[in-house]
């Protein structure tokens, strides 16, 4: 994303933390294609016939982003990354909704092997287990978590995690390595 962008959406950010919501039409405007494709990235690893589109699980976003209190983003990247972490918690009410519908769906072991190869996106069919393993992982190890959290869900690259912590690259490597490890003792 160009510099000038990426000014504009850090303005319009900090402006809605005081509470300045004149400008949200034009932060729609400029990130609407990022947040679709963060959404297509977290509705991949969905079941088929999934009752939600990416459309869908934008505008569940907005929605609560206008309706939840303000908060404080740093910039445009930080904005993405809580918006991939947002979209997962409303995929995570959804399946939970979708289960109390269903009435005592049965809880689906997953391969968590898959791990190894993830890129960016989840390929594990069972997001409310999947998110129960990470905040068991939070619980243990914050900072792994925390990291996996924002390669998986964020789509943030090593580097950019090490930039948006304040940390090595190499520390970021070791976190991924010890969630990884953590993961494959439950298999």
């Amino acid at each position: 994303m160009e510099e000038s962008t990426e000014k504009a959406i850090t303005g319009i950010l900090r402006g809605l933390q005081h509470g300045d919501r004149d400008r949200i039409e034009e932060l729609v405007h400029l990130v609407e294609q990022d947040l679709r494709g963060i959404a297509r990235q977290r509705l991949n690893g969905e079941r088929d016939g999934h009752s939600m589109d990416s459309g869908d699980l934008v505008n569940e976003f907005w929605v609560r982003l206008l309706s939840g209190t303000p908060r404080e983003w740093r910039d445009g990247k930080h904005f993405r990354a809580a918006a991939s972490r947002a979209m997962r918690n409303i995929l995570v009410d959804h399946a939970r909704a979708h289960r109390r519908k269903k009435r005592g769906g049965k809880r689906q072991r997953v391969d968590l092997s898959a791990l190894e190869h993830l890129e960016g996106h989840s390929a594990l069919s069972d997001v409310t287990y999947i998110d129960e393993l990470m905040s068991d992982l939070a619980a243990e190890m914050p900072q792994a978590a925390q990291m996996l959290e924002m390669w998986v869900y964020g789509g943030l690259d090593k580097e950019q995690i090490a930039e948006d912590l304040g940390v090595h690259p190499r520390t970021v490597q070791r976190q991924l390595r010890a969630a990884r490890q953590w993961f494959q003792r439950l298999s």
